[in-house]
């Protein structure tokens, strides 16, 4: 009995991705023996904030990330800063060379 050209193609393409998938196990195989694991650090010692001092805590840097965030002034109340307001819509764009007239606007949100 022959093969069908359907079969045949089948046949290609399992082979192609069974070839494929053992050619990315390996790799990532090497990766794995190759990675170095380093333990976690110890939890930050946050208890300078139930204390209720405002002094700024020492600076940390943190690998791959950027600089830290500013602690607020002493001024400000405990709590999130308030929500910006939304800028209103942006007047229409005028080209006096467009043919087609000026693009639609942008709906606002309510």
């Amino acid at each position: 009995m022959e093969e069908s050209a359907d079969q045949a193609q089948h046949r290609e393409e399992t082979l192609r991705m069974y070839h494929a998938i053992k050619e990315a196990l390996t790799i990532i195989g090497d990766i794995s023996t190759s990675t170095i694991s380093t333990p976690m650090p110890p939890p930050v010692d946050d208890s300078w904030l139930q204390s209720g001092r405002r002094d700024f805590p020492p600076v940390r840097l943190a690998s791959g990330r950027g600089p830290a965030p500013a602690v607020p002034p002493s001024g400000h109340a405990a709590g999130a800063p308030p929500v910006p307001s939304r800028p209103g819509p942006l007047p229409p764009l005028s080209n006096t060379n467009d043919p087609f007239g000026a693009p639609p606007q942008i709906p606002s949100r309510p």
